[in-house]
């Protein structure tokens, strides 16, 4: 006896970015919060405090068992994004104001 069953609907990339939003709204949540802490304890800055809050509140509340929309954002932001943000962190330039890099460079 053979059962047929109705082929999958093949998913579309919207549906896979609505499916992404909560985990990558949680990600971007800790991220501003560890820019806010970051700004406010220089020494010990955003990336620091964006690892220690990610850590306290993947092993406190534990996100992927309670919101199961979660983990296909936290893949998004942990894969491409974070790339994307490695990257672009390479490539900022030397300087935080025009012309200090050149004053530095002459002496």
């Amino acid at each position: 006896m053979s059962t047929a069953t109705a082929p999958s609907k093949p998913r579309t990339a919207p549906s896979r970015l609505r499916r992404a939003v909560p985990g990558a709204a949680l990600a971007l949540a800790v991220a501003a919060v560890a820019t806010v802490v970051g700004r406010a304890i220089p020494i010990l800055g955003a990336p620091v405090a964006a690892v220690l809050l990610g850590a306290v509140i993947a092993s406190t509340v534990r996100p992927a068992r309670r919101w199961h929309g979660t983990t296909v954002g936290f893949r998004l932001t942990g894969g491409l994004a974070l790339q994307v943000a490695v990257v672009l962190l390479g490539a900022q330039p030397r300087w935080r104001r025009p012309g200090t890099w050149a004053r530095r460079r002459c002496r």
